[in-house]
């Protein structure tokens, strides 16, 4: 764009279909100047004060039901009884009582070093996932947004590539053990023991003595 456009507002109208539709303006469909068309003649909504304003938004609706924010926090351990989260014990020794907890954290054996050899394995203007057995994507690195889509469930890993495909892109598939093994239950967990940091090891061992068997 900029060897056609010196100004910078032209040049985000006419590349609009690189974010959009994750392609190159010279290489999309002419039906997709009717997304321009339309964000000029029928008008874009936007939220007023900014991307930002919607998660505020969202906190004040949640704060307003009676959902209580922890922010800056760090989430030590887990306090397990009968074979269940009972609480969460933060890095400031507080212990915050829950019916349910949910974590996010099902690569347990994930270390830096294997976010870099992703990031040693991806593209130029490319992409690189890591396959999950079940052909999930558990990992994923990007040249540029635009190649995002949301395509993440059951076969993801198969769609990301057909993605790049359509794109006509590079793909890599990296073959990174522990960004592969994920954890859905107490079994994938106890098969990846030998690889666990001692903080996880020391929740399976709290998992198994407060389960019934």
């Amino acid at each position: 764009m900029n060897s056609y456009f010196v100004d910078e507002r032209l040049r985000r109208l006419f590349s609009f279909q690189a974010m959009y539709a994750g392609m190159s303006p010279a290489k999309a469909l002419a039906i997709y100047a009717v997304i321009t068309y339309m964000d000029c003649i029928e008008g874009v909504y936007f939220p007023e004060g900014g991307m930002h304003a919607v998660p505020r938004a969202l906190a004040g609706a949640a704060a307003a039901h009676g959902v209580t924010f922890r922010y800056n926090t760090t989430a030590a351990s887990i306090e397990v009884a009968g074979g269940r989260a009972r609480a969460v014990i933060t890095a400031d020794g507080d212990r915050i009582p829950a019916d349910t907890v949910v974590v996010n954290a099902d690569l347990p054996a994930v270390q830096p070093r294997d976010l870099l050899t992703l990031l040693g394995a991806l593209p130029e203007n490319g992409l690189a996932l890591v396959a999950a057995s079940d052909g999930t994507t558990n990992a994923l690195a990007l040249a540029a947004p635009h190649l995002f889509a949301p395509l993440y469930g059951p076969e993801s890993a198969e769609r990301f590539l057909a993605r790049a495909t359509r794109l006509d892109v590079p793909a890599v598939v990296a073959a990174i053990p522990n960004l592969a093994d994920d954890v859905d239950t107490l079994g994938d967990l106890e098969e990846l023991e030998g690889r666990l940091g001692p903080r996880t090891a020391a929740s399976l061992d709290a998992l198994r003595t407060g389960l019934t068997r």
